[in-house]
């Protein structure tokens, strides 16, 4: 993944964190908390890997009762995660987040983009 992509997980980690007045730099390693907060303060620089998020998430997760993506899922928006991403997170499958695509697609790119978007399908895969 790239950077672009990963830092829309990122803040949404720290707003729900935040939102949830939970301290992870207690109980993660100092190293990976600080690269946290680079990566969170100047993108372009910085990078952050699948990796170290997920540790970031296993951390999380001792403080929520469900599954940490449930909760960033309920409190994740478009500008968090990109569009395909978004929808990946809040439909129950990714055949129901491609009908939602190809149905919003022409409001979402109306400006930039004419085309109508078709999604097919093939049985063979």
């Amino acid at each position: 993944m790239s950077v672009k992509i990963i830092i829309g997980y990122l803040r949404l980690l720290n707003r729900v964190l935040q939102q949830e007045n939970i301290d992870l730099s207690k109980v993660v390693a100092p190293e990976l908390w600080q690269a946290f907060h680079a990566c969170l303060e100047n993108p372009d620089e910085h990078d952050f890997d699948v990796e170290r998020y997920a540790l970031l998430l296993q951390s999380a997760q001792a403080y929520f009762p469900r599954p940490i993506t449930l909760v960033l899922a309920e409190h994740a928006n478009l500008q968090d995660l990109g569009l395909m991403g978004y929808l990946a997170s809040t439909s129950l499958d990714l055949q129901q987040a491609l009908q939602l695509l190809q149905r919003y697609y022409s409001l979402v790119f109306k400006q930039t983009n004419l085309e109508q978007l078709n999604v097919q399908q093939f049985s063979d895969y």
